[in-house]
Order: structure tokens, then sequence, then C-alpha cells
């Protein structure tokens, strides 16, 4: 599963854990070349535990000088991260109906 954030974050998962990536890059050579190069950031065991350093590693990254600031970084974050999970939700409730 590939559950993208926005343009610089995502979070991918295997049979055993979730993986916080960020975008680097395109790939310049190679088989790859000009695909997108996701660096793997963090891994962690759960989807919330995932969710949660990616909002905190966009909290780090944003360069804010005030409270007001972070706290306006801090709501487009939840805004953010309330519409991934929603579409998440949204789409695994429709895969039920399905069945």
């Amino acid at each position: 599963m590939i559950v993208q954030i926005n343009d610089r974050w995502r979070i991918v998962s295997d049979p055993y854990q979730w993986i916080v990536q960020q975008y680097v890059g395109v790939y310049k050579s190679g088989r790859k070349m000009n695909q997108p190069k996701w660096k793997a950031r963090k891994y962690m065991t759960t989807f919330p535990a995932a969710a949660r350093k990616v909002a905190e590693m966009m909290i780090q990254e944003s360069e804010t000088h005030t409270e007001s600031e972070a706290l306006a970084v801090l709501e487009r974050i939840a805004t953010r991260m309330e519409a991934v999970l929603d579409k998440i939700t949204t789409k695994a409730e429709s895969v039920k109906c399905e069945k």
C-alpha cells in the first residue's frame, strides 16, 4: 500500500512494517531514469505511528518563527492528515462493500 500524504511525504507498507518516505528528486540514470526517487526515513510497526511520525517531520521542516505561524502549520498538517485518512477509510469501506 502507498499512502501519499503530499508531494514530499508518503507512507508505504510491506508485510512487516510501515515506512515513512521522503521525496528526494528523480533518478538521473539507469532503468529508473526520470522516475521519482523516495528515501526511507523511518520504519514503524503501525500505520498510526507512521502517520504521527510524518506529521512530526512536517512540523520539524517548517520554518516558523512565531506561535501563530506554528499553529497555522499545525492546522494545515492536521487538515491534510484528516483528508488522507478519510480517503483511506472511504476506499476501505468500498472494498468491504464489494465483497
